[in-house]
């Protein structure tokens, strides 16, 4: 009898066709652009990028990406003739994507580049940044949990024990972690963070596995499971968001809510917003993070178009040794990229 593999909810909305790319874990062929920004932990595959950008943007566009990280959209689309408005809300991310952009920049190449606008700003607030976009592309951040399972610090006191370094073992998202604390446009195209992935406990090596600094990131934010249960009873937008405050403050559902509201308004009629986003493990139990996604963005009006699922060839450590205790857990083998659109005028 074979492994039980996940499914999300959105394949009985609509078939998913799966996509099978090498994986990237150092920018893979645009590594001499990015090498500076590889300790950051939620790198998007870049065959993935690059496949989305020449599949659903043209030559000459403007591609925004509201929570860009290491900028690595930006360098693509760069290369293949886009434009490219890229927004990040840590400062110390933000100077990686400029380190890129200048990298771009000095780099010859036989066909025109695209340019490359970085902005230090919040994705919540894309209205007041930009004006209307063609596309979006956004990975959400998985809020408060952790991409391991167990306690981090007795999980590297083990690998010490045992004779090994944990930088070389962190696998998954954490692989790289980070090692200390830190106009006019047609597409949009974001990995937002992963919220909280691990703590920041520091340990022998002086890792830091908590990549978000700025008080007001999405990534650090949390949220409780009953809240995922809104998404499918309330219908009306300003209810919504504020059954998803907790005590009148901000949760991590309540904020993206507000990120994906903001890509709606920035987005042209007909444009695309396009998701890439990985179900997680919560309590034994695996969060339906990419179906959750798409009621968000149900709620704020977009609607489903095209669903692929990229298959997962690497499996981290831990990820190893979680399946090894919970044998009975469905594997994550995929993350989905959910393609939707904001409806024309009428």
């Amino acid at each position: 009898m074979g492994e039980k593999v996940f499914v999300s909810r959105l394949e009985d909305l609509m078939v998913a066709e799966e996509l099978d790319f090498e994986p990237t874990p150092g920018f893979g062929k645009y590594r001499i652009f990015l090498e500076h920004a590889i300790p950051h932990p939620a790198k998007m595959n870049t065959n993935l990028l690059e496949f989305l950008i020449k599949k659903y943007t043209k030559e000459g566009d403007t591609v925004l990406d509201p929570m860009a990280g290491t900028g690595s959209l930006g360098v693509i689309a760069s290369l293949h003739g886009r434009n490219a408005i890229q927004v990040e809300l840590e400062p110390k991310f933000y100077e990686w994507m400029e380190k890129a952009r200048e990298n771009v920049e000095k780099h010859p190449t036989f066909t025109p580049k695209g340019k490359i606008v970085n902005i230090l700003g919040d994705a919540r607030k894309l209205s007041e940044l930009l004006n209307s976009v063609d596309a979006v592309i956004t990975s959400p951040p998985y809020a408060n949990t952790y991409l391991g399972g167990g306690d981090p610090e007795k999980r590297r006191e083990r690998l010490i024990k045992a004779g090994h370094n944990p930088e070389d073992f962190l696998g998954g998202r954490v692989r790289n972690a980070v090692l200390k604390h830190y106009g006019e446009v047609n597409a949009i195209i974001t990995s937002p963070p992963y919220a909280s992935s691990l703590p920041n406990t520091g340990g022998p090596y002086g890792i830091s596995l908590v990549y978000y600094s700025h008080p007001d990131n999405i990534g650090n934010l949390d949220n409780s499971e009953q809240d995922y249960g809104l998404l499918e009873k309330e219908k009306e937008l300003n209810t919504l968001y504020a059954k998803l405050t907790r005590n009148g403050k901000p949760t991590y559902l309540s904020e993206m809510l507000k990120v994906y509201h903001e890509m709606y308004k920035v987005l042209k009629p007909n444009g695309l917003a396009i998701v890439v986003v990985k179900p997680y493990l919560r309590n034994k139990k695996i969060v339906d993070l990419p179906y959750y996604s798409y009621l968000l963005m149900e709620r704020v009006g977009f609607m489903l178009e095209k669903l692929y699922k990229l298959k997962l060839r690497n499996m981290s450590f831990w990820r190893i040794l979680y399946y090894k205790k919970y044998p009975d857990t469905p594997r994550i083998a995929h993350e989905y990229v959910i393609v939707c659109r904001k409806p024309g005028d009428t």
